[in-house]
């Protein structure tokens, strides 16, 4: 899943081409007769059917479940019989970088086959695998905690396309309303940690004081019902290094971890757990009172 670069599938659909081309291009309405269960609509918003340029809608279903398909005519060929979809909205674009379909028809045999081309990107990070997975969409604001981003334009590229609403708190302020805190990292860190203690998820990907420490603030929050996620690193790891895994088995694995751990409640600590992230005080001043009391000997 941690994969990038372009990936390409080639599937042979039929052998009579010829028909096949002319009723993705000329003639998509006929698909819901052919394939009524898996085919619904076909909307034109601009252009002519057909045509280059014109935006198309599909709305299909798939794994038994209702979707579309947003796609612009990029490229097609009369003579040699090639059309070319450009995915811009629906659950591919948000799943992928960029996602193009061919249609070609082609000499084999005494006839033409019709076969399609899938060619794929996907995005170069896995902090936004893991939050598409667990259900946030790309119209889910974000508020990025962190430190200076070593070469921040290229390498936050692919998270901002996954999440165009993304903020830091460079974003977010002005450099005067920075300046009382720019040469004071602790002074900039509170920042980072005011507004992830106030946030409405707060999910970390990190260990340290840091993340520790809003952990155990949240649980006290709402009475303890503020949303709080800590995904499990060494599954993380072994699935972002099966790189055949699927979508939809990857998206499965998140919300799991997801729903494991964005527990609710007031959580008692356990004896190898941070005290930042489980203060508990009254809990553990009964504790160690009972401790104390059998390790202190009776007069």
């Amino acid at each position: 899943m941690a994969l990038s670069g372009k990936l390409i599938g080639y599937v042979e659909i039929s052998k009579n081409g010829d028909f096949f081309h002319d009723l993705f291009r000329h003639n998509p309405h006929k698909m819901f007769a052919i394939a009524p269960d898996r085919a619904h609509d076909c909307e034109l918003h601009e252009g002519d059917r057909g045509a280059v340029g014109s935006v198309i809608t599909w709305h299909y279903t798939e794994g038994g479940k209702r979707k579309i398909s947003k796609q612009i005519i990029e490229y097609a060929n009369e003579e040699n019989h090639m059309i070319v979809f450009n995915v811009i909205g629906g659950e591919l674009a948000e799943i992928y970088k960029s996602f193009k379909i061919t249609l070609h028809v082609e000499p084999k045999g005494d006839g033409k086959v019709a076969t399609w081309t899938f060619e794929f990107e996907k995005p170069d990070t896995s902090v936004g695998l893991m939050l598409r997975g667990m259900g946030f969409g790309k119209h889910t604001s974000i508020f990025l905690a962190s430190g200076k981003i070593y070469d921040s334009e290229r390498y936050m590229a692919p998270l901002l396309e996954m999440f165009p609403l993304l903020q830091t708190k460079e974003m977010l302020a002005s450099a005067e309303e920075l300046a009382p805190f720019k040469n004071y990292s602790s002074r900039m860190a509170a920042i980072d940690y005011t507004v992830c203690l106030h946030s409405e998820v707060f999910v970390t990907t990190q260990g340290g004081n840091f993340p520790h420490l809003l952990l155990g603030h949240r649980r006290y929050l709402f009475n303890g019902h503020s949303k709080t996620i800590k995904p499990d690193k060494r599954k993380l790891a072994v699935y972002f290094d099966n790189p055949k895994i699927g979508w939809k088995t990857f998206k499965r694995h998140m919300l799991s971890m997801r729903a494991h751990s964005d527990a609710k409640g007031i959580e008692l600590k356990r004896p190898n757990d941070s005290i930042y992230s489980f203060p508990c005080p009254n809990c553990m001043c009964r504790t160690n009172k009972t401790d104390d009391s059998r390790k202190t000997p009776k007069p």
